[in-house]
């Protein structure tokens, strides 16, 4: 678990504060130190998720990682989750699902897209690409060519400097 990416995932509330005594146990199993991690890791279900949340941002601040702005942290993601279906790791149409549904998640954030939905996150081709996918049955053989320009897309999408 990279650390960077789960303040991410907690700023965009995909962290379940049930799961943060258990993400705290991974982190310092792999050698990442912080007091505030440790409590967290030995603390009980029935503490607050309050507490929960409070100990996980200040462990995240012990180990030096800031905790994102929303629209830093869909970028982060966006990237994260191109990157998996670039390397096959991650099914193209859930990819492609997973990146849009991040591009609603903070559309209000970006400024106006000048022609394309999604222009201004950096997925107006991977939005159409996923509203493409819509209307096809799976065993269609355009679905299969889709999911191909997917790929493409999303490997553009991971690449340094162009996501």
């Amino acid at each position: 678990m990279n650390i960077r990416l789960l303040a991410a995932k907690y700023t965009l509330g995909m962290l379940p504060s049930d799961d943060l005594p258990g993400i705290a146990t991974h982190l310092l199993v792999n050698g990442v130190e912080s007091q505030s991690l440790a409590c967290l890791a030995g603390s009980a279900r029935c503490d607050s998720p309050a507490e929960r949340r409070e100990l996980f941002e200040a462990g995240l601040k012990e180990c030096a990682v800031p905790v994102p702005g929303r629209l830093e942290a869909a970028r982060a993601h966006k990237i994260q989750f191109a990157g998996q279906v670039a390397q096959q790791k991650l099914d193209p149409a859930e990819g492609a699902a997973k990146i849009v549904n991040l591009y609603y998640a903070v559309r209000e954030l970006l400024p106006p897209s000048e022609r394309y939905a999604g222009e201004s996150f950096g997925v107006a081709n991977l939005l159409g690409l996923d509203y493409s996918l819509d209307d096809i049955e799976i065993d269609d053989p355009r679905y299969r060519h889709i999911e191909g320009d997917i790929v493409r897309e999303c490997r553009r999408i991971a690449e340094p400097g162009t996501g």
